[in-house]
């Protein structure tokens, strides 16, 4: 889940924190050599947990505990991949100034971007919003406040519509209170035409696609999933090995990852 702005993000496995200084060294001298940038994009629900956990071995000096358990900010971590040419776009890219950020990349600069089936976005998000999961928006429409998420006011009043809700009701209890089918509506409306859900994610697909000289490497949720695909790992990989990382950092995410799944798995069992 996504925690309040400033607030710390979930945990996520990494080495060691003795390694980490190494493997964030040797992942950067690439970039530092060519010359070439690396962005790691990422939409609401499209997969951020997986692409945090793969992050912090890249770019991110997360200060490990004994277990290699890490607990890492986002603002802490923008603000040093960004230094070491990684950055990071948690809501996708949304604004003139960074598609312009992206096109004036030197030549072979890398895009990893988070994808996912809209349909199974739609019905995650559905599911997530109706357990009021990020009540700081989804217990108010303060567009104002929360631009990202909340689209602006004629949207959400075809969303308070089509709930058929009050308007001193907040977008979770709208969607506790309507049936599936009207709450999925509702949800699609809300993330074609929010800045973190399904339309910007497609709008940056058309951006990676048509630009030639980004190196572009896209990470499906489909492939990725330990839990719809027992081949994940070798999802994971795959997208590695077109990152612009050397071969310890490389195994650093891999080993992050299966760590992970494995601190989830004991977790539901």
């Amino acid at each position: 889940r996504r925690e309040r702005p400033g607030k710390y993000w979930t945990e996520a496995s990494a080495p060691r924190a003795d390694k980490m200084a190494r493997l964030v060294l040797g992942a950067v001298a690439i970039l530092a050599v060519t010359g070439q940038k690396a962005y790691i994009v990422m939409h609401h629900k499209s997969g951020t947990h997986a692409a945090r956990t793969i992050t912090t071995p890249w770019c991110c000096d997360a200060t490990g505990n004994k277990s290699g358990v890490v607990r890492w900010s986002e603002a802490d971590c923008l603000e040093q991949c960004a230094a070491r040419g990684v950055h990071m776009f948690s809501n996708g890219l949304h604004s003139s100034k960074q598609d312009n950020q992206l096109h004036a990349s030197p030549r072979g600069s890398t895009v990893l971007h988070f994808v996912r089936n809209p349909i199974d976005m739609i019905v995650s998000g559905y599911l997530y919003h109706r357990a009021c999961q990020e009540p700081w928006w989804t217990d108010n429409w303060d567009h104002k406040n929360w631009p990202l998420f909340i689209p602006p006011d004629p949207v959400m009043a075809s969303v308070r519509y089509a709930l058929g809700g009050a308007f001193n009701q907040s977008y979770c209890q709208l969607l506790q209170s309507a049936p599936p089918e009207l709450g999925i509506r509702a949800e699609i409306l809300r993330t074609l035409n929010a800045v973190d859900g399904v339309g910007n994610m497609l709008r940056n697909i058309g951006l990676f696609v048509t630009d030639a000289k980004l190196n572009h490497v896209e990470a499906c949720m489909a492939d990725i999933n330990p839990l719809t695909n027992d081949a994940y790992l070798s999802g994971y990989e795959k997208i590695v090995s077109r990152l612009p990382v050397d071969n310890a950092t490389a195994a650093a995410m891999l080993l992050a990852v299966q760590r992970d799944f494995t601190r989830h798995s004991n977790r539901l069992g």
